[in-house]
This record gives structure tokens, C-alpha cells and sequence, in this order.
């Protein structure tokens, strides 16, 4: 059963302009009228919801839980866009530079992020198959652990917006289960870490469903509200909370202050990838990512062509020098090194290493070769687990379409 919910409309209605201005800034007390910390739903001037927020809606056991299993999340990304903030007033990227100066094709964010992504993932260009997270693989007995929360936040939820609720998990429903979270209306999580986030509008997710957010906190701290300065309104999110919002309306944090290293604040973003539609299943995946490997064309500048899936050599990747075997077995001399006679050698072209039994993939530069190498091992994790069903038994997962009735609040599935 819902709670009862304080029901009001938005305090202002701020002209669309004047909200780009303030894309890539962060929030202050000066962008927002009203603060929302308890049982209370918003609504904008034209009677649709901006936001929902349920207080105590989880139980701190399961909390707990949650905290111990996500703070274990690897919290670097480099693509967090608007959401990073600018730099000097408009940058949110800057360039990496070549040892003579010049710019590379290459960026990163320009402001430090601690952010990171678990469950499952989409194609996009530089790496064209779905895949499962890293979190998923290096932490799979911790996943098992978390999903009673996550389901926990999904029956919030499904309870809170159940037209949205039920539009978005019929699309999940539609994409392969090997790249769902069981269960629930979502396909992956975002993590943040303490991560204050400047003005942005959330992309990529599915858009007829709704932005589920929660937040696990260890120590003491100010702010960090959620701010929709259009709406001139603002949530202090706190532990065992769940909020339902409208993600594509701008939105952004204010300063979390606190004693340094003594606070954690952790907010995760529950949602369900748009594109994920089109992944097949893992088997299907695996041989997609093998065929383009196989197919692709080389790059104008290539390096040589690296091994799929064959582990790294202790030292291997970017920035590696130990030399690579021969096919015979024997070590090459290093190339552009001084010979005997102490005249430089003429760079010799490298023979490519022994592949593994998979199809090679093309030649890649080796920060990326290096990523392959461990998304291809995703994949074929899970194959594995998806030729073995029984593997999932204790997940407690629903069938496609199963139309067992929701319990009536979130800690009933504890």
C-alpha cells in the first residue's frame, strides 16, 4: 500500500532558455524555494509529475546490505558529460597531449569524477556488443547480495507509478534476459561516490519510464539535494529513501559539505537502457563481437594485431615493454634500441603474437585492446551462465510476463 503523500505543485515554472544557460553549472540554495525530505509528490503547472519521493521506503537491513556490496564499485568514469560540471567556465572534456604538444583525438573529463556503472550494458561504436559490467563479473557473489535491495527499490516503484512502472518493465521484458536484472524494471545502475553533479538531463535511458533514484550514506554531512531549478525545487534524499522523478528535466546537486573522509555519500540511478532492445542473447552477443572482430577494417595507424582473450603477461597493456615472444618461442630483440656496435637498429615490423582458438579481433591501440580483452571475457561469462540455468536458481527470478501480484510495500520482499 502507498503512503499517504503530501501532494503539491511546483513553485515556479522558469522559461527553457534561461535552464540551458545554466547547463554544466552547479546548484546552490540560491536555484531552488522549496525543499522536499518527506512523503510528498510534485507536480508541474500542467498537472503531470516531476517528482515523487517516498521517505523510510527501505529497510535499513537491506540498506546496509546495499552499502557494504556498492561501495566496492570501481568509481572512475569518463563519460559522465554535462553531469562532470565545466572547467573554467565551458569546458566539460579537455584533450590528452602528445609529447610534442600537440592535442590528441583523445579526452577526458575535465573535472574528477567518482562514478561508476553495474549490471549490464548496450553497444555503442568503439565497443558494438551488449555486455555485462565489470562489478558483475569481478564481484558476482556480491551482486547476489544486492539484488533483494534492488528489487526492493523496484517494488517502490512499481507501486509509486505503476502506468510508467508498467511500460518500462514490458520493455525489459522484451530485451534478452541475459542482460536484465531479474526481476525488476531495470538494466543497469549508476554509482556515485560522494559525486556532486552539475546541471544535466539524463540521456540514453528509456524515456516512457521513470528516473528511480536512492541514496546509502555512511558518516555525517550537509546538502546534496537533488535540485530541478525550473521547477525551483530541491529533495534532501536520504538513506532508506526512494525518489521517483522526471530525469529529463534538468537537474543537478548542491555541495555535499562534511569533515573530509569522514562522510559517504553513495546515490544510485536505477534505470533501463533504450537500446538495449536490440541486444541478442549472450551466445548471439559473443559471435556478433567475434564476427565484426574478425571483419573489421584496420585502422589507418594500427599497431599489431592483439590475441582475443588471451590473458595479459604480467606488465602487458598500455605503457608495457617487455618484448613478445616469436611464434617459435624466442624473445625479439626490443626495436630502436642501440645494437653492439652502438649505431640505432632500424625499427623492424613485429610479428603478430599466437592467437587463441577464438577469432582475432583487428589491431587496436593498447589501451583498448587491453579493454576488449576483458569485455570479450564478459561475454563468454555470460554463456557460460546462460547454457547453465540451474547456475540462477537462487535468484528467485520471475518468468518473462509473470503476473504474480505485487506485495504491498518495498520490505515485503526482503
Amino acid at each position: 500500500m502507498q503512503p499517504d503523500l503530501l501532494e503539491i505543485e511546483a513553485p515556479a515554472s522558469l522559461p527553457d532558455k534561461q535552464i540551458e544557460a545554466l547547463a554544466g553549472q552547479f546548484m546552490d540554495d540560491s536555484h531552488f524555494d522549496l525543499l522536499v525530505s518527506g512523503n510528498t509528490v510534485v507536480k508541474k503547472p500542467d498537472g503531470t509529475p516531476l517528482l515523487m519521493y517516498q521517505d523510510n521506503a527501505l529497510s535499513r537491513r537491506l540498506c546496509n546490505t546495499a552499502y557494504d556490496v556498492f561501495s566496492k564499485v570501481a568509481f572512475h568514469s569518463a563519460n559522465r558529460g554535462m553531469a562532470a560540471g565545466r572547467v573554467d567556465g565551458h569546458r566539460t572534456r579537455a584533450r590528452r597531449l602528445k609529447r610534442d604538444g600537440i592535442p590528441t583525438r583523445t579526452t577526458y573529463p575535465a573535472a574528477e569524477l567518482r562514478s561508476g556503472i553495474v549490471g549490464f550494458f548496450d553497444r555503442y561504436p568503439r565497443i558494438p556488443f551488449c555486455r555485462m559490467t565489470a562489478f558483475n563479473i569481478d564481484h558476482a557473489t556480491e551482486w547476489d547480495r544486492a539484488l533483494p535491495f534492488i528489487r526492493a527499490v523496484d517494488r517502490t516503484f512499481a507501486v509509486g507509478a505503476p502506468d510508467r512502472y508498467a511500460a518500462q518493465r514490458k520493455m525489459v521484458n522484451g530485451i534478452s534476459r541475459d542482460f536484465t536484472i531479474h526481476g525488476t524494471a531495470f538494466t543497469t545502475l549508476t554509482v556515485n561516490q560522494t559525486f556532486r553533479t552539475a546541471l544535466h538531463v539524463d540521456k540514453g535511458d528509456y524515456r516512457q519510464g521513470f528516473g528511480v533514484l536512492s541514496v546509502l550514506e555512511a558518516g555525517s554531512y550537509t546538502g546534496g539535494y537533488l535540485v530541478f531549478p525550473k521547477y525551483r525545487v530541491a529533495v534532501d534524499m536520504r538513506t532508506g529513501g526512494v525518489l521517483l522523478a522526471d530525469v529529463h528535466e534538468a537537474h543537478g546537486n548542491t555541495e555535499i559539505k562534511g569533515e573530509p573522509g569522514q562522510h559517504v555519500r553513495l546515490s544510485l540511478v536505477f534505470y533501463a537502457r533504450a537500446r538495449m532492445t536490440a541486444c541478442g542473447s549472450a551466445s548471439e552477443e559473443l559471435a556478433r563481437a567475434k564476427r565484426l572482430g574478425a571483419g573489421a577494417p584496420r585502422m589507418a595507424r594500427a599497431p599489431r594485431p592483439i590475441a582475443a582473450i588471451v590473458p595479459m603477461a604480467e606488465g602487458d597493456g598500455e605503457g608495457a615493454h617487455t618484448p613478445r615472444p616469436k611464434q617459435d618461442g624466442r624473445r625479439r630483440r626490443k626495436t630502436g634500441t642501440k645494437t653492439r656496435g652502438g649505431s640505432s637498429a632500424v625499427p623492424q615490423e613485429r610479428t603478430p603474437p599466437l592467437l587463441s582458438p577464438v577469432d582475432s579481433v583487428p589491431a587496436l591501440p593498447a589501451g583498448v585492446a587491453a579493454e576488449l580483452r576483458r569485455l570479450l571475457a564478459q561475454i563468454l561469462v555470460a554463456d557460460y551462465l546462460a547454457e547453465r540455468p540451474g547456475f540462477r536458481a537462487h535468484d528467485g527470478d520471475s518468468p518473462v510476463g509473470d503476473a504474480t501480484p505485487l506485495p504491498q510495500t518495498a520490505k515485503d520482499v526482503e
